[in-house]
């Protein structure tokens, strides 16, 4: 995953592993974020079914290569680009 800003001041690049991002590690701290702030009325996932969640956004990266994820411009000319 790529990570690219730019704006009058900064251009940016942050190269971001995708098994940084996606991991069991990432799903426990998600699974137990997601239980402390969101009710069960509205999202109701635990660590296992945020892990299964991870490994398929992992299998899904193969396949897409290259897909912006997020593409933003904002007025005052800041630019922020998320691909895959």
């Amino acid at each position: 995953m790529m990570i690219r800003v730019k704006s009058s001041d900064v251009n940016l690049t942050i190269p971001v592993p995708m098994g940084l991002v996606c991991n069991r590690v990432t799903a426990e701290i998600g699974g137990k974020a997601i239980e402390k702030h969101v009710s069960k009325e509205v999202l109701s996932l635990d660590s296992h079914q945020l892990n299964r969640l991870m490994r398929e956004i992992r299998r899904v990266t193969k396949l897409c290569k290259g897909m912006d994820l997020v593409e933003v411009e904002a007025a005052d000319g800041t630019y922020v680009r998320i691909t895959l």
